[in-house]
């Protein structure tokens, strides 16, 4: 590569004003040595370098002209990560050597190790995490045992730990520290939790609250915290739901606020626009579906409440899966009128692997009588017939 050194010392000159001999009286050298640098006729010596970087107030790198190439390749990765993350490109392993060569060629670069981390801790995933309950307790506790020695998630912790060591944008922190969080819970590091949860704001000064009161000529402050608070609130309330419910009681209770809060949502962001909100309430509808599958099962039903439940799955499935990559929408909700959603690299849902999350969350309930009343759905029953099983 041809080092330019020569002009973007000419150009930070001029930019602040000040002659060659202003600035080899400063680094200590002569004026000619400052003529030849900018002809490309020689160059600053090793030692002269950060000083002169320092005369100018700018990187070392942005003197020699690699922060521009630098960060314009550090955007190119993560928009590549990005990509691959949101279609959820089934081969893992490419993701990941992709971003580990990355942080190999960029190990300051806190936006690559968000993403490495990211992609570690889907893959520990796939290899799946071990929980129990038992009689005396049974509240979902995870085997911290067994999750100690998945590989991808003790990687994981390290490089997720080492990127919050760095200057982080908003999403690509609020990804790795989720992410950290879940990693140390289900591995029994409950301190390293704690004291990570007590690093983090509040949700009463969260962003997206105090700058939904400080509204002036726009409401899309408003719209976005808005939607912010209904993404946590599912979070919180799918967890609650799926922690409380390994009591076989509590089921019906956790279907009937899942219920709920997805009628709120549908309520809140009316119609078929709901935009970013599709995948909150496709999920809702989900677990919706799960937990009508083991109430059903508990007393002998005939699956007629999980079929409906499965179709308002699919249905929020297929509105999401029209909405990808066809440009940025508006709500039609009043308060949220001018507030955006971008659709690029919309995560697409296929029935294939719904239908096997499904049934891997439902476990020994599912049964031949399950698969034929959930057949009435045309596409599970093509689904069915795909793997050579009948309804």
């Amino acid at each position: 590569m041809e080092l330019k050194i020569g002009d973007k010392i000419r150009e930070l000159r001029r930019r602040d004003g000040v002659t060659q001999e202003q600035i080899a009286a400063a680094l200590g050298v002569s004026g000619q040595a400052v003529s030849k640098w900018e002809s490309r006729a020689g160059y600053p010596d090793m030692e002269t370098i950060p000083a002169l970087a320092n005369y100018f107030g700018v990187s070392i790198d942005d003197l020699f002209g690699y922060d521009g190439i630098r960060e314009k390749r550090i955007r190119e990765i993560c928009e590549r990560a990005d990509s691959l993350f949101h279609r959820r490109d089934e081969n893992v392993e490419e993701r990941l050597s992709m971003l580990r060569a990355a942080v190999d060629e960029f190990p300051a670069s806190g936006e690559l190790l968000a993403r490495l981390g990211c992609a570690l801790y889907d893959a520990g995933w796939k290899l799946g995490a071990s929980a129990y309950t038992t009689s005396e307790d049974p509240y979902i506790r995870p085997d911290t045992e067994a999750n100690r020695k998945n590989p991808y998630w003790k990687e994981a912790i390290l490089v997720n730990e080492r990127a919050l060591t760095f200057p982080l944008s908003s999403p690509a922190y609020e990804t790795t520290v989720t992410d950290l969080l879940i990693l140390y819970w289900e591995t029994g590091e409950q301190e390293k939790a704690a004291a990570l949860v007590n690093r983090q704001q509040s949700v009463t000064v969260c962003r997206e609250r105090l700058a939904a009161k400080n509204l002036t000529d726009s409401w899309k402050p408003l719209g976005d915290g808005l939607l912010a608070f209904l993404e946590s609130m599912t979070d919180l309330i799918i967890h609650a739901a799926t922690t409380v419910s390994a009591i076989p009681e509590n089921a019906a209770h956790s279907y009937s606020v899942l219920t709920a809060y997805a009628d709120f949502l549908e309520t809140v962001i009316p119609d078929e626009n709901t935009l970013g909100v599709t995948r909150n309430l496709f999920d809702l509808h989900f677990w919706r579906t799960v937990f009508a599958i083991r109430m059903e099962t508990d007393m002998n039903g005939a699956f007629s409440l999980s079929a409906e439940c499965l179709a308002k799955t699919l249905a929020c499935a297929d509105r999401q899966n029209r909405l990808a990559d066809t440009g940025v929408h508006s709500y039609t909700a009043p308060y949220l009128k001018e507030t955006t959603f971008d659709t690029t690299d919309l995560y697409r849902y296929e029935d294939g692997a719904v239908f096997r999350s499904m049934m891997s969350s439902v476990g020994n309930r599912r049964t031949p009588e399950l698969d034929a009343a959930l057949s009435v759905i045309p596409r599970y029953a093509d689904w069915l017939s795909a793997q050579g099983e009948n309804p």
